[in-house]
């Protein structure tokens, strides 16, 4: 039980960003053709994003060959995580173009080839990386932040421009990016076992791919028919079995886990609860030693019963 708790809890973050990648996937989007824009509303069901500017998500496979980004000059925000939920590159205002535009590339993992002159180079742990571009808007000037983000340019390395797709997610009721669905039951698992066998291994997480290995997930391994190699008693027992049994156990360590996770690091003040147009309700709460910062939780999973 330990070790599937240890397990489910440095996972985490690589289960959630492919919550975020399928979400966007099931949402319409196709890696490398076809992107997201989203202004923020109570309407879809997201991690850590906010409603004052508009977002753009252009997930990239770059299995084939590096993928390149030009950015135009302009207040555009942007970062590239793999799917270890690994930083890859900023771009734009953080990056190292630093807002008058620039060129980017991200390259597959373990690649040596050559890379031209003057584009600022991305090196994720995996294939599939997720980029995240926000504009920042002029007063309430959305639809030009919007262009903006559409502006740039994405291609294959050594291909010419091609025209992307676009798909406004804006008005989509109920789309879910967060693994909130998975956490308590055994797709979580089955996702983690997808991500292992699609991707290349990452050297730094050798001794925790062992710890899933004793639990039955493990590169080039079929998790729904895989048998334990450990103890000789359970040796005729799926994993997958297996941890159906201690579900109900890890059920309960992973909701205290989630509970102090979300849980605030100072006193905080429930100022009110707000009631959006989807059925779902917000609190707004205020640090005690920050008065002027507030923030928005969601109440459609409760972290503080």
């Amino acid at each position: 039980m330990n070790r599937a708790v240890q397990a489910y809890r440095f996972f985490y973050p690589s289960v959630s960003i492919m919550a975020t990648w399928n979400g966007n996937l099931r949402a319409g989007m196709v890696a490398n053709k076809v992107f997201g824009l989203l202004e923020g509303t109570p309407k879809q069901f997201v991690f850590t994003p906010n409603s004052d500017t508009p977002y753009s998500g252009l997930p990239l496979d770059v299995a084939d060959g590096p993928m390149v980004l030009e950015f135009p000059p302009g207040p555009l925000m942007s970062t590239a995580n793999d799917l270890n939920q690994r930083w890859a590159m900023d771009m734009g205002l953080p990056g190292p173009d630093k807002g008058p535009g620039g060129r980017h590339v991200v390259v597959p993992p373990g690649y040596d080839g050559e890379v031209p002159e003057g584009f600022n180079v991305g090196r994720p742990t995996t294939n599939r990386v997720l980029v995240l571009l926000r504009a920042l808007p002029r007063g309430k000037d959305m639809a030009t932040a919007v262009a903006l983000m559409k502006s740039v340019k994405v291609y294959r390395l050594g291909q010419d421009p091609v025209e992307p797709q676009w798909v406004d997610l804006t008005q989509k009721a109920d789309e879910d990016f967060t693994p909130v669905p998975w956490e308590d039951n055994l797709t979580y698992w089955e996702v983690l076992a997808e991500l292992l066998n699609s991707e290349p291994p990452f050297a730094e997480y050798r001794a925790h791919y062992g710890d899933l290995a004793e639990l039955g997930i493990a590169k080039g391994l079929d998790f729904a028919t895989a048998r334990w190699s450990g103890r000789r008693h359970l040796a005729s027992d799926p994993p997958r079995r297996r941890l159906v049994c201690l579900l109900p156990d890890l059920r309960s360590r992973t909701a205290r886990l989630r509970r102090w996770l979300a849980a605030p690091r100072f006193p905080i003040r429930l100022i009110l609860t707000l009631p959006s147009e989807a059925g779902i309700h917000y609190r707004l709460i205020r640090p005690f030693k920050a008065p002027t910062t507030c923030c928005l939780v969601p109440l459609r999973v409760s972290y503080f019963n």
